[in-house]
């Protein structure tokens, strides 16, 4: 946690007057995210909070059970499972969920629990059919970041800026989509507390201009533009930044897109507050992309998104999309031109909502990097 207040004592007192008010006996969390979020504990293998009128216990895994955020300060008991064995290969999916049977007995005969998670053969085991679901009320709680959430989510976005200023330094000719990768993953390890989700897209020259490109091995050239977004999960908490490189000298056609899609982002940024409709957000942003040469209708993409604990929360920014900015968001937005057999370009900045507009977590520039 950090030098804040422990948020945890009083979101797990917030779920529990949540099942009350509907005369639930028992709360069963099983997503990773929510777990995380109501613990500050997350794992590789299956995990479980179960809260019951008397009792509050975590579920984890038996090599982890030591590791676990000093859980005995708010009254959280660990109850393990063989997640590991050296006599024999476990089965920790299964053993966790017997665990999890011997912990809630009939506590949860009327019991909450995450309809879209939990999985049907637990759900079967506790009988848990008819029960409340509480991953709704959950994700709208995540929604609202506290102070320790945005320090965790701009440790995230440094970083990832971190990444970029090495990929600045071994960008030259010759240099390979791979080799990018490897150095934004090095850059990343070296911050890493825990296990955590390395998303990326990194693609350059024409490749750039396609929807989903994995890194490749052949060696990009002289003025080639190089797409490098980076979303992963970073000791807990993501963040979500684009930036569009060049080898060498950028051409004049590279310079030009690339300030109408910094001049997009800008035009998005001016209308960024709470209250505003993401809709709005995604018609400004689009609108803001000139027509011609078919560059506006060429981004299909979403226009931005929510983060925190995943790279991708509520409020959803698209077309048509329903909803408002709020105060307390984290959102990312992301303007991009794709031209086939040309390239792309994307830019991608992270922003905190507040009561004055946003504060905004990364401070590389929208330039075109070299």
């Amino acid at each position: 946690m950090t030098s804040h207040e422990d948020p945890r004592p009083g979101r797990i007192d917030r779920l529990r007057q949540y099942i009350e008010q509907d005369h639930q006996t028992g709360v069963l969390v099983s997503r990773p995210e929510h777990v995380r979020y109501l613990t500050g504990c997350s794992q590789e293998y299956p995990t479980y909070l179960v809260l019951t009128a008397s009792r509050s216990v975590l579920v984890l895994a038996n090599d982890l059970a030591g590791s676990a955020p000093d859980l005995e300060t708010i009254g959280i008991e660990i109850a393990p499972y063989v997640a590991y064995s050296a006599e024999a290969l476990p089965d920790p999916q299964a053993a966790a969920d017997e665990r999890v049977e011997g912990v809630v007995g009939t506590a949860l005969r009327r019991g909450a629990f995450e309809a879209d998670h939990l999985g049907a053969g637990l759900r079967r085991r506790l009988n848990l059919a008819e029960s409340l679901d509480v991953g709704p009320a959950i994700r709208s709680w995540r929604r609202t970041k506290d102070v320790s959430e945005v320090e965790a989510i701009r440790s995230t976005v440094r970083a990832v800026e971190d990444s970029f200023d090495a990929v600045r330094q071994v960008l030259q000719p010759g240099i390979s989509e791979a080799t990018i990768a490897g150095t934004v993953y090095e850059e990343l390890v070296a911050r890493a507390r825990e296990p955590f989700r390395f998303g990326f897209v990194i693609a350059g020259g024409a490749r750039s201009a396609e929807p989903t490109p994995r890194p490749g091995t052949s060696h990009l050239r002289e003025g080639d533009m190089v797409v490098v977004d980076l979303y992963p999960v970073l000791n807990g908490y993501a963040a979500d930044l684009t930036r569009t490189f060049v080898i060498g000298e950028p051409p004049s056609l590279l310079r030009q897109r690339h300030q109408l899609v910094a001049a997009a982002l800008r035009e998005a940024e001016r209308h960024l507050r709470s209250g505003t409709t993401v809709a709005d957000i995604d018609r400004i942003l689009r609108g803001a992309l000139p027509a011609a040469e078919g560059l506006r209708a060429s981004m299909r993409h979403h226009s931005g998104h929510g983060l925190g604990l995943s790279e991708w929360e509520e409020p959803w920014i698209g077309p048509d999309t329903p909803g408002a900015i709020l105060k307390g968001d984290v959102v990312a937005i992301e303007p991009g031109v794709y031209v086939p057999g040309w390239g792309g370009i994307r830019l991608e900045s992270n922003y905190h909502i507040t009561d004055s507009g946003f504060d905004r977590l990364d401070t590389s520039p929208l330039d075109i990097q070299s």
